[in-house]
């Protein structure tokens, strides 16, 4: 496995840490999506990133 893949998955596991801490009351994309529209703010740069690159 490259080292670009390994750290494309460390940072969706950080980002999806960062999601259940800033949201941990979404249970279901729908609901994390509605969360994320008004937080996505307080998520790290690389998160904010990656939330932005799904979400459209």
């Amino acid at each position: 496995m490259s080292r670009t893949v390994c750290a494309r998955q460390v940072a969706e596991v950080k980002c999806a840490a960062e999601l259940q801490e800033v949201c941990p009351d979404a249970l279901t994309q729908e609901e994390r999506y509605n969360c994320l529209e008004w937080r996505v703010n307080k998520l790290t740069a690389p998160c904010q990133a990656l939330v932005h690159k799904r979400m459209v």
